[in-house]
């Protein structure tokens, strides 16, 4: 029985394979290599493998050739942690377009007493694809599992996250946080008088109103329950939360011509800096409190409290 010749098989193998000696010449290359580097066999065998592909030099797969072939060690390249390095091109046009194959890149010390290495060299671009499809659908369910689905802002879910997050980096940090608790005023009786899709209506306006007034960094609005929201603002100090909240609370009165009558919102503040002896639970809590006085000074008016004052501001 005739044996076939081993290295007549490597050429059926669907990866890059390649034998590189001590001086970095090129002793074994297939036709995985020639159809995607554009490099014929008869070419390659007996160059540099830096001469090649110039963009190896002092890259991390020549240190790791050098460190099989030296130290037998082995190496295991993966495109997650390293870009693609050898121009390898599934296509012309990928080639045009300087789209390398994503590769994984495998670096064997061959025999003990040989001076040379094997690299292997696998087409991983399809799983790299599946790999981010995957990721962005993630990213996408895990948005929608922390969207309001009537006004697209953060929902509470969202908002209980975020505020421990918050809570707890002011605390490592040694700086305020602020919350504010809004709600709109009489309006269950609003949705009474003009019907649910009025209703509707008129909390994604509120709810967008929001959204535009606040930008600051690291700041969250989200929808904390049927008409109430609540406002993140990390490192805003009490004056700033409260110039905030009354321009808020101005920019909902003024928005009745969109709407079927004027509406007007309620504002609670409370701004801590965390510490040990203060739980995340009392912030809340201290908002809502002033929020809750807020509806008591006859509602479309801004209270804000804090372990050291409090006080309100009424519409003129």
């Amino acid at each position: 029985m005739r044996l076939i010749d081993p290295l007549l098989i490597i050429d059926y193998l669907e990866l890059g394979v390649l034998v590189i000696d001590e001086q970095g010449r090129v002793l074994v290359w297939n036709r995985w290599l020639e159809r995607y580097s554009k490099v014929g066999g008869n070419d390659a065998v007996g160059k540099q493998f830096s001469e090649i592909f110039p963009e190896v030099k002092g890259s991390r797969i020549e240190n790791a050739i050098k460190n099989a072939i030296e130290n037998k060690l082995a190496s295991l390249l993966s495109p997650g942690l390293n870009p693609p390095i050898l121009r390898l091109y599934k296509n012309n046009q990928d080639m045009h377009q300087g789209k390398r194959l994503q590769q994984l890149v495998h670096i064997i010390p061959l025999a003990k007493h040989a001076k040379a290495c094997l690299v292997q060299i696998q087409d991983v671009t399809a799983s790299i694809k599946r790999e981010n499809q995957l990721r962005v659908q993630s990213a996408e369910l895990r948005d929608i599992t922390y969207r309001d689905p009537l006004t697209g802002i953060a929902n509470r879910r969202k908002f209980n996250e975020m505020i421990y997050k918050e809570f707890r980096e002011a605390s490592l940090n040694q700086k305020v946080v602020s919350l504010l608790m809004i709600d709109i005023d009489y309006f269950k009786a609003y949705n009474d008088n003009h019907g649910h899709q009025a209703g509707d209506d008129c909390i994604k306006l509120v709810a967008s109103i929001l959204l535009e007034s606040v930008k600051l960094p690291g700041s969250l609005v989200s929808r904390y329950g049927g008409e109430e929201f609540a406002i993140v603002l990390p490192g805003l100090e009490i004056d700033q939360s409260l110039q905030l909240a009354e321009q808020i609370r101005n920019q909902v009165a003024e928005a009745e011509a969109t709407l079927k009558e004027k509406v007007t919102i309620s504002v609670g503040i409370a701004t801590l800096q965390p510490n040990s002896d203060i739980e995340m639970s009392t912030l809340i809590s201290e908002a809502d409190a002033a929020l809750y006085q807020a509806k008591a000074n006859g509602r479309n008016c801004v209270v804000t409290t804090s372990n050291l004052l409090t006080y309100s501001i009424l519409p003129i």
